[in-house]
């Protein structure tokens, strides 16, 4: 008897978590409303996901998670071509914004209810799993830390560890800690319910900045800490990556300390 090809993803627990909610969420509802497992059929479903909102990154382990899933029907395909294309959108799309805009969209998000949410990215760096595992015993007030020590899948609502499955601490900047007082302190954050991916496209575009993806706050946040003097190292620490990957990804950012002031802000610190 063939087992079910969800008991055929291997890997690292949290990829492993990641692709079988990709999979649920996003290929097993058109595989069971169209059966039909083709080159064209990926075609669409990229048009489609892409369509939805998703980035191109997100859509590309889509595509390759599909491909998988039709060498396991045995109806193999190639995937190269979309790959292809994937990548000239992924290099079209800008990953971070600067001071001037990112102040912008700061002061136009003040006014709506994702206020908390850009300035988690934006002056906290967290990935969006981890603004998602946000508790209000997270956060030191008095200290003006948030401990971050897990992440939640956004779709499957899955709580695990962190992606490099390291705990951290990050400053808090007044902003956040006056925007906190409004939130619910003793459940998430941010409900389940909460899709980012959906409504930030709309807040970018009603703020008159260029389109980046929600994961782009972090990109932000990492690019002008660098770019206001902080150290590598340091801003490694508060991203929780490596030295290596704040190198390789924000080299073109880099200058010569933690300096909070660098990050665009609508209160006074």
């Amino acid at each position: 008897m063939k087992t079910s090809f969800e008991d055929q993803i291997f890997g690292a627990p949290s990829t492993v978590r990641v692709q079988k909610s990709l999979f649920r969420n996003w290929i097993a509802p058109e595989v069971l409303e169209n059966t039909e497992v083709s080159q064209q059929e990926v075609k669409r479903l990229t048009q489609k996901w892409l369509g939805k909102g998703l980035t191109p990154g997100t859509v590309g382990s889509l595509v390759s998670l599909y491909s998988k899933y039709a060498k396991w029907c045995e109806c193999p395909i190639d995937i190269g071509e979309v790959l292809k294309y994937l990548k000239r959108q992924t290099v079209r799309e800008k990953k971070a914004l600067t001071f001037d805009e990112a102040q912008k969209l700061l002061r136009y998000s003040k006014r709506t209810e994702h206020y908390m949410f850009v300035l988690m990215g934006l002056h906290c760096g967290l990935r969006i799993g981890e603004i998602y595992a946000l508790k209000g015993h997270n956060f030191d007030l008095d200290k003006k830390l948030v401990h971050i020590d897990s992440s939640r899948d956004i779709t499957s609502k899955v709580l695990g560890p962190t992606k490099t499955g390291e705990r951290r601490s990050v400053p808090l900047t007044n902003s956040v800690l006056a925007e906190f007082q409004h939130h619910n302190k003793k459940g998430y954050l941010f409900p389940d319910n909460y899709r980012p991916y959906r409504w930030f496209p709309v807040l970018c575009d009603e703020a008159e900045v260029p389109k980046i993806t929600p994961h782009g706050l972090r990109h932000t946040f990492c690019s002008l800490l660098l770019e206001g003097g902080e150290s590598p190292k340091k801003v490694a620490e508060l991203a929780g990556h490596s030295v290596q990957t704040t190198l390789t990804t924000y080299w073109w950012s880099l200058k010569s300390y933690t300096d909070l002031s660098v990050l665009p802000d609508t209160e006074e610190n």
